[in-house]
């Protein structure tokens, strides 16, 4: 064998070459995603324009989608280091049986939530479309009702796409949302008389569709995806106990959002739509490139932290970290020198006029600067969550939401609504180093236990008495 076949071969069998391959695959996966999804954006624009339609399904959609992003993907996240754990330690069947367990708790959680957002629409929709006619209200609760179906869903689907991940297929996982935007275009196509009916069942059929998609292919590695109750467990309580300190953290993440394009509206007319134009550019290297790498790393640091291979999680941690910051830092210069340029090139057109481009650029470039630390705060997110300690996540969260909000009201004023994208990049750059000293100790107390085990039983032991 060649020296370089020799060397592909060795990478192929590390865990930094495993988990690069994994990102790589997962970024190529999501760029195709991203790629139908902007096509059916432009679909949409060309059918419904931004009239009263769109209005309606933007408004129906916020709870589901909300719910669906934070709740859905916390589940999932909770649930891979414990189902991990219990591979390595247990065996294949009691990870079965936490699977098909869970699988129960997800269908009857979210079919439940479903049931109670369809009993409350009447007074919801009036709220979240405050300024809408009746007519426009009731079509938007028309709406909501196949999206409901979607939403209750959405637990197992973010369970197996999970599951898919901790067996190494990152491609399935990572693929498999294409069918949403894919069957939303054919839906209107099929359904020319159905209107913007016709995007709301396309978007429950594309769930639907992912979700079977992700079934076959767990059943192909011969795992079972028929919900089943084994009964209450230690890893089922473990999973759990992991959840709720995540899912509260990203609830308030995702208000720092509302919190942000509130206060965007108090600084006059198309403010919010300029912070939201702002951000646009910025999404490809945070989905494509660092939610990617997440993906990909959280199951390798899983298996470390099962194997309590400390010194292997450091390695991967700051092969990582010197690979994002290589990547990430280039990226955030250009965003931020040639800010003006990207968005007179990519939106100046129309009723997009040059002052409105001069805003969003500013806009873009202070946002751009949160992008390295954003990068960073990712993979020691993802290394919290493979130690199970995901009350640090809901603590930083907290300290997020707070700052975020103080930090809006002193830059907004000084600066405007740029001052309201800074305030974003300096809370991600406090959130970093948060996490950095989180992880850090962590990291120490677990290395100390697998130098000291004798302290672990006898608590009243000094270190220097082991």
């Amino acid at each position: 064998m060649s020296r370089l076949g020799k060397r592909i071969e060795s990478l192929n069998n590390s865990i930094n070459g495993r988990i690069l391959t994994a990102a790589i695959t997962v970024a190529a996966m999501t760029a195709a995603v991203k790629a139908a999804a902007m096509l059916k954006d432009m679909v949409l624009a060309h059918r419904f324009g931004a009239g009263d339609a769109l209005d309606a399904f933007f408004v129906a959609l916020l709870l589901p989608n909300f719910l669906s992003s934070t709740v859905g993907e916390s589940f999932g996240a909770s649930f891979i280091p414990v189902y991990i754990e219990l591979r390595e330690t247990q065996g294949n069947e009691a990870a079965q049986r936490t699977l098909s367990s869970l699988a129960c708790c997800a269908l009857a959680a979210f079919m439940g939530l479903a049931l109670a957002l369809a009993a409350v629409s009447g007074v919801l929709m009036p709220l979240l479309g405050s300024g809408f006619e009746p007519a426009k209200i009731a079509w938007a609760r028309a709406l909501l009702l196949p999206l409901l179906l979607w939403l209750g869903l959405c637990g197992v689907n973010a369970l197996w796409h999970a599951a898919l991940n901790t067996h190494d297929r990152f491609g399935i996982s990572a693929l498999a949302p294409i069918l949403t935007p894919l069957l939303i275009i054919a839906t209107l196509l099929a359904g020319a008389s159905w209107g913007v009916q016709a995007v709301s069942i396309g978007t429950c059929l594309g769930g639907i569709a992912d979700l079977l998609l992700c079934g076959l292919a767990l059943r192909r590695l011969g795992i079972s995806v028929v919900p089943r109750w084994y009964g209450a467990s230690p890893a089922l309580f473990r999973v759990l106990g992991q959840f709720a300190p995540m899912v509260g953290g990203a609830l308030l993440m995702g208000s720092a959002t509302v919190v942000d394009q509130a206060m965007a509206g108090m600084l006059g007319s198309g403010s919010v739509a300029a912070l939201n134009y702002g951000g646009k550019l910025l999404t490809l290297p945070m989905w494509v490139g660092v939610n990617s790498l997440s993906v990909a790393v959280f199951p390798g640091l899983s298996r470390l932290s099962a194997k309590s291979d400390w010194a292997g999680m450091r390695h991967v941690l700051r092969t990582y970290a010197g690979l994002t910051l290589l990547i990430s830092i280039p990226i955030t210069l250009v965003l931020v020198r040639y800010s003006d340029a990207l968005v007179a090139l990519v939106f100046q057109r129309g009723a997009f006029t040059a002052q409105d481009a001069r805003l969003v650029a500013q806009v873009q470039a202070f946002l751009s600067l949160q992008l390295p630390f954003y990068a960073l705060g990712i993979l020691y997110v993802r290394a919290l969550s493979a130690l199970k300690h995901n009350q640090v996540l809901m603590w930083g969260t907290v300290i997020n939401v707070t700052l975020n909000a103080a930090l809006n009201a002193v830059f907004m004023r000084i600066m405007g609504l740029p001052g309201i994208a800074l305030s974003t990049s300096v809370v991600y750059i406090v959130s970093c180093a948060y996490l950095w000293f989180c992880l850090e100790r962590r990291l120490s107390e677990r290395e100390s236990q697998a130098v000291y085990p004798a302290c672990e039983q006898v608590p009243v032991l000094r270190a220097s008495d082991c």
